[in-house]
């Protein structure tokens, strides 16, 4: 699983979206890999991780450049749990499964 950082898991640049860390908690007690991908602009990943004790909850943190696809550091059939329609509709074009987080926590309410 794939989450996107910014206005997925980081709201408003203040707050931590809870939503997106149910989704992880799940993630994680399902024994899958929780990567966080995110081409944030402000350098302030780091520090916005640690300052919300989420430092250790991914398998991998990727930054990427503004121009790059995130699909392209995805691994086959995996998912991305991100707020742009634009981004999901790349991942579904590159055969990967996309949703946002509201979508998300539906399938694991049922």
């Amino acid at each position: 699983m794939y989450i996107d950082f910014h206005d997925t898991l980081f709201l408003n640049e203040k707050i931590i979206n809870t939503d997106v860390i149910k989704l992880i908690c799940q993630a994680k007690n399902e024994e899958k890999k929780v990567y966080l991908i995110s081409n944030n602009k402000k350098n302030n990943l780091t520090k916005i991780l640690y300052k919300f004790g989420l430092t250790h909850l991914f398998d991998d943190i990727i930054h990427i450049q503004e121009i790059d696809k995130k699909t392209k550091y995805m691994k086959e059939s995996s998912i991305l749990i991100d707020d742009s329609l634009l981004e999901r509709k790349e991942a579904i074009n590159k055969k990967h499964y996309a949703s946002s987080v509201d979508s998300m926590l539906a399938l694991i309410r049922d």
